[in-house]
């Protein structure tokens, strides 16, 4: 028997080894981003990778060993993806700091108007209808930016009615799955598609566009986004580049705006912060993880909370944004984004 355990503690060290191994190479695969975009997939990841070399770490310490030295050796191997992660990281962990808070009563004293804005993917393959309206009732915001939205499913919901009486949404889902809610009248609608005919499907790679006007405040621009996933290779890229385009060209006719919607690229990623260097936006999302929600995990029998940063709030820098936040919202796989929009007064 002793030596039946013998074995099975030496089987676990090579194990532990070799998964050290290929988790310390996928993590630093992920900076041959710099010189192959594809590797870029794997920076989705590296908020897991770090949360799991910190496990690993603390476990070296309690696993008894059958080879003592795997344990140095596991040990150092840790610092591959922590270093790794903590370098693709950081500009995130930084910006989260940075990220402005302020008191809303005290903007609304100095003659500015504050709308609070939610931005929510509430699941294609959602059905409940009355969970989906008290997790956005929860919030009440002023503006709702929906991904995933099916028009008809929605058409004739008494309590999103009510609420919000000025609504813009594509006419079939198969045009596209984006709402924009509203409390104030809405007009000048517009969408486009910037999905390739190789695309997975057609609900991604669609933007909504909509204007926000109220009396005594400039008017506002909003729009709603979905994007493909990483893969298939390059259509979120092109995505990204449609996109950029379209919103340059929107801005000088409207140049205060807002972008918010489920970009499927975490904030981390080389590809959304390539795409962000590059839009006539600021960013206002840093290291805030959306995908999975709760109810989608216990659903689909996932265990890791949430770890993909997909979802992302952008705005013109003539439209200050604060108190970007998550949200919860137990019937989606993605939590929603919530946020205040600075209006200034003409």
């Amino acid at each position: 028997m002793r030596v039946v355990f013998a074995w099975l503690r030496a089987f676990i060290d090579i194990s532990i080894m070799l998964g050290l191994i290929v988790g310390s190479s996928l993590s630093a695969m992920g900076l041959l981003a710099f010189i192959w975009p594809s590797f870029d997939i794997l920076n989705q990841f590296q908020l897991l990778f770090l949360a799991l070399s910190a496990i690993s770490a603390i476990a070296t310490f309690l696993w008894p060993y059958y080879f003592p030295r795997l344990k140095a050796y596991a040990q150092a191997l840790l610092l591959v993806p922590f270093l790794c992660s903590i370098g693709v990281l950081a500009p995130d962990i930084l910006g989260s700091v940075r990220a402005p808070k302020m008191d809303i009563n005290q903007l609304e004293k100095r003659r500015n108007r504050v709308l609070k804005a939610m931005s929510f993917n509430i699941y294609l393959n959602n059905w409940d209808k009355a969970r989906t309206v008290a997790a956005i009732e929860r919030y009440d915001p002023d503006i709702v930016f929906l991904q995933e939205y099916a028009p008809n499913r929605y058409k004739n919901v008494p309590a999103l009615k009510k609420r919000y009486p000025y609504r813009a949404r594509c006419q079939h889902w198969s045009h596209c799955t984006l709402a924009i809610l509203s409390k104030y009248p809405l007009s000048n609608i517009g969408h486009a598609k910037f999905a390739s005919v190789h695309a997975r499907d057609q609900v991604h790679g669609r933007v909504l566009s909509v204007s926000l006007r109220m009396k005594g405040f400039k008017p506002l621009r909003l729009h709603s986004f979905h994007a493909d996933w990483p893969k298939p290779l390059g259509e979120q890229d092109l995505h990204f580049d449609k996109l950029r385009t379209y919103i340059a060209k929107d801005m000088k006719r409207y140049p205060n705006a807002v972008l918010a919607g489920d970009f499927n690229s975490s904030s981390w990623s080389f590809t959304l912060r390539n795409f962000s260097a590059a839009l006539p936006m600021n960013r206002h999302t840093y290291l805030m993880p959306t995908y999975p929600a709760s109810e989608f995990r216990r659903r689909h029998y996932l265990w890791p909370p949430a770890f993909l940063s997909l979802d992302h709030i952008f705005s013109s820098a003539t439209v200050p944004v604060v108190n970007v936040r998550r949200g919860s919202a137990p019937v989606a796989d993605h939590h929603p984004l919530l946020a205040d929009i600075i209006l200034a007064s003409h």
